[in-house]
């Protein structure tokens, strides 16, 4: 419980009085499995991520995107916000990863949204980033 605190404390205004974003998530995990046992699909919580998977949710002016796993090339790409994207239209003003004052470098391309983390983690799982518009708008 200790550990989810930690977590809370760091990424906490990426969960509280969020609402769901025009997507869910990207990223090649499959999230259902067949259970054999049961003779259904059942959620697959106990797998494991990779940096490509990227999970969003939205409040007030802000997009949060969580990655939930950290790089070993230092470098997030989030395919849904790339430039032209129906699902992010606008330009980006800015990409904070929460729970660090370490800036984050980020250009926004034709292949997403690139952004170049810095050497230390903020937390031990799941790392979140606020981004906002120009235009003010999630």
């Amino acid at each position: 419980m200790r550990g989810i605190g930690r977590w809370l404390k760091v990424n906490g205004e990426a969960i509280y009085g969020t609402r769901p974003w025009r997507i869910v998530g990207e990223g090649p995990a499959v999230m259902m499995k067949y259970n054999e046992a049961k003779e259904r699909m059942d959620w697959d919580y106990r797998q494991e991520f990779s940096a490509q998977d990227i999970r969003f949710t939205r409040k007030g002016d802000k997009l949060y995107a969580f990655a939930l796993n950290w790089p070993e090339n230092g470098r997030i790409l989030i395919k849904s916000l790339k430039r032209g994207s129906e699902l992010y239209s606008g330009a980006v003003e800015s990409v904070v990863l929460l729970g660090t004052s370490a800036p984050v470098g980020w250009k926004r391309t034709a292949e997403g949204l690139e952004i170049a983390l810095p050497k230390n983690q903020p937390c031990e799982y799941a790392y979140t980033f606020r981004i906002e518009r120009e235009d003010g708008s999630p």
